[in-house]
């Protein structure tokens, strides 16, 4: 299991971000969480196996056409156990 913590800054609200992202992290089996902070930068604070938690960090850092991502830094923490993930 691997816990990660991501910090995304860009063109993010009102694009429909993090709808994207909680789907992805269905899609590969991924535990945490999506939230907007205070500087109106997005944290993901998610969990998986390593290789879907690989597939979840690329597409995230991708996006989609209406998305602009100008910085995106993914550091490794301890284990939270999750049992969902959700948009906070």
């Amino acid at each position: 299991m691997q816990h990660l913590k991501i910090n995304i800054h860009g063109k993010l609200q009102d694009t429909g971000y993090m709808y994207f992202v909680r789907q992805i992290a269905f899609l590969y089996g991924i535990k945490g969480f999506v939230k907007y902070t205070d500087d109106d930068s997005v944290l993901i604070s998610a969990e998986g196996k390593p290789d879907a938690m690989k597939r979840f960090v690329e597409l995230s850092r991708i996006g989609s056409y209406n998305i602009k991502i100008e910085h995106y830094e993914a550091t490794k923490s301890p284990v939270v156990n999750y049992e969902i993930f959700e948009i906070k």
